[in-house]
């Protein structure tokens, strides 16, 4: 293994969680500098737009201005995920992976929290008639989905015995 991969691979939670807050905070910096709020571009028209709106709670817009509770359980979560990180094997990658997606998700929206006292949500499918949102949940949604195949399906069919199939032995002695 090169060198340069050996770093990423011993970085890896690192390295996605920067490039998901790169990108969640990216693409709301665009929304805020080409948008005002309230303001809805057709990319396809009552199937998907971007609107711009802001939110001061959490997914779905609950837990309204609840700023403080929110500080709190993304820097109780940003220490408890370190330290879950910190014990898997390295040679889990996707759950290294999956928790750098996690956690750059709810950092993005922390960030938003912190500079501009509610979240950026712009991505708006209206056809499904779905609440506005970000990257960052996109990443949290993405990130919660892995855990949960992994939980209930994946981690159960390593644990599943497997049976053999072996025809009956016939006693000659008969």
């Amino acid at each position: 293994m090169t060198k340069v991969k050996q770093v990423l691979r011993n970085n890896m939670f690192w390295v996605v969680v920067i490039l998901g807050l790169a990108l969640d905070q990216l693409t709301k910096w665009l929304i805020v500098s080409n948008m005002t709020i309230g303001q809805s571009i057709p990319i396809i028209n009552k199937v998907f737009h971007l609107t711009y709106v802001t939110n001061t709670g959490a997914a779905f817009s609950i837990l309204q201005g609840q700023m403080e509770v929110f500080s709190i359980i993304t820097v109780v979560m940003l220490i408890v995920i370190i330290r879950m990180v910190r014990q898997i094997n390295k040679e889990k990658l996707l759950d290294i992976i999956a928790f750098g997606i996690f956690t750059g998700g709810m950092l993005g929206n922390f960030a938003d929290r912190l500079l501009r006292k509610s979240v950026v949500d712009f991505l708006d499918f209206r056809i499904i008639n779905f609440p506005i949102f970000n990257v960052a949940d996109s990443l949290l949604t993405i990130a919660v989905v892995y855990f949960i195949i992994k939980l209930f399906i994946i981690d159960k069919i390593k644990t599943t015995p497997v049976t053999e199939n072996k025809p009956e032995t016939v006693n000659d002695d008969e």
